[in-house]
């Protein structure tokens, strides 16, 4: 647990008290809205991302220490990365695109199909479905299928085993020339939006459409767009769900015109604690979380995006099983789905399936709960669980940042079994869930 003692604030309010701080401190580092503040990867003040510059920042804030002094192995460490980054850009060959409508959104290897298309995991849609629009895609491991859809085209990057004096060199003059944070994350942001002007006729360009995680390269290419043509609308999905302390989410500059939420508490949140207007923001159903139960959430240990120790978590796990054993039925361990190649995230796995083996006896008829799910750390997928009616447990890392508070969720109802084990219920299942099948023709129908 993260020691507490010199920060000033009521106990009882300390999730509002730090995120007010937080806005109050990206309204000094965005005063000019300069590329800068934009593509500073710092900003993007993200509460579940730990060892990101975003999340050092924030638990500065939280404990009221020096950000000089904590950040400094953060930034060593992003500028040695200079050293490793040579190539980015669209496979070669791409041509010029004249599309009044794009999405732009993420992807793997995985999600391109034997025939050509692309299904997209975050707006949960198949490419074909919208044959007409342009998909402009970040892979995020590097991987450029040979033989795809012409409606789809590919951002990647290569990163070299060993450091290199030039490419270190090339890519801190391109930081500096551009007047950017010097951080991979920086030039990535920058580059794409470059790339993105030089393949896409901008002024033909009349609807853009993102999965919104308020990253610093979706703010950096929302600006430079909008730069180019201020008529274009952006909109941002909020694909997912709000996460438990939604720091990321305070409106900053560069931000799309609309986004799109899947219930109207979550709209709540945007406009009440994190600075959006009533009209930027739209309550829609989900495209992702339909009615239908996700097998892969039920009767689940699910791991986090990323976490902190180890030991910790296991030592609540021990602790979970020794009070609530024969109340659980068999517990499944799923890893986050784009950690699959995390040493710590398999490490994790395999210590807790020896924790089972050892202290944890399930019970094929439980006396509690037939559907439940044990969350690690910060997730979204605390609020999809629950509204499928899953028992969620959740082991807290984190006091402010992986709670959900129900001063911020004030449609929750949060219990402690334990310290750092907490057990969440709704009031009101559809303030923020409004399950759906919503189609994505219905966001350019309009034009």
């Amino acid at each position: 647990m993260t020691n507490n003692s010199n920060i000033k604030y009521d106990p009882e309010k300390l999730p509002l008290s730090i995120l007010e701080k937080a806005k109050q401190y990206l309204q000094r580092q965005e005063h000019f809205g300069s590329i800068y503040d934009v593509a500073n990867l710092g900003n993007h003040l993200s509460s579940w991302a730990t060892g990101t510059l975003g999340y050092v920042k924030l638990k500065c804030l939280y404990e009221n220490k020096s950000l000089y002094k904590q950040l400094f192995s953060v930034y060593v460490r992003n500028i040695i990365c200079l050293g490793y980054q040579k190539k980015f850009g669209f496979e070669q060959g791409c041509k010029f695109f004249n599309k009044k409508h794009v999405i732009v959104s993420w992807c793997y290897k995985d999600d391109f199909l034997k025939d050509g298309s692309f299904q997209c995991r975050y707006f949960n849609y198949n490419s074909r479905k919208l044959s007409d629009v342009l998909w402009v895609l970040m892979s995020l491991d590097d991987f450029v299928p040979d033989t795809k859809d012409t409606n789809i085209i590919i951002f990647s990057k290569e990163q070299a085993k060993q450091f290199s004096v030039a490419t270190f060199v090339n890519n801190l003059l391109f930081c500096l020339k551009n007047h950017i944070p010097c951080a991979i994350g920086s030039i990535v942001s920058k580059k794409f939006a470059d790339a993105f002007i030089e393949q896409i006729c901008i002024q033909s360009l009349e609807k853009l459409l993102l999965p919104y995680e308020a990253q610093p390269w979706q703010h950096v290419l929302c600006l430079t767009v909008k730069k180019q043509n201020k008529n274009v609308e952006i909109i941002g999905d909020l694909h997912s769900c709000l996460p438990p302390f939604p720091s990321d989410y305070i409106k900053r500059y560069g931000a799309p015109n609309k986004v799109l939420v899947h219930g109207q508490g979550q709209k709540n949140i945007m406009v009440n604690m994190l600075g959006w207007n009533k009209e930027e923001i739209e309550v829609i159903p989900s495209r992702r979380f339909t009615k239908n139960i996700d097998k892969h959430l039920v009767n689940k240990i699910l791991l986090p995006y990323s976490f902190g120790q180890s030991e910790f978590i296991l030592k609540m796990l021990q602790i979970l099983f020794k009070c609530y054993g024969n109340m659980l039925p068999r517990l499944e361990i799923r890893n986050h789905p784009v950690q699959a190649n995390s040493s710590k995230h398999n490490d994790l796995i395999q210590d807790i399936i020896k924790l089972q083996s050892k202290c944890y006896t399930y019970s094929d008829y439980p006396s509690g709960d037939d559907k439940v799910s044990v969350v690690v750390g910060a997730s979204s997928v605390i609020i999809e669980c629950l509204a499928h009616g899953i028992k969620v447990f959740q082991i807290v890392e984190h006091p402010v940042f992986d709670l959900y508070s129900d001063l911020i969720w004030t449609d929750l109802k949060v219990q402690h079994v334990h310290q750092n084990i907490v057990v969440y219920s709704f009031q009101e299942v559809a303030s923020y869930v409004e399950f759906g099948d919503s189609q994505l023709q219905r966001v350019f129908a309009n034009d």
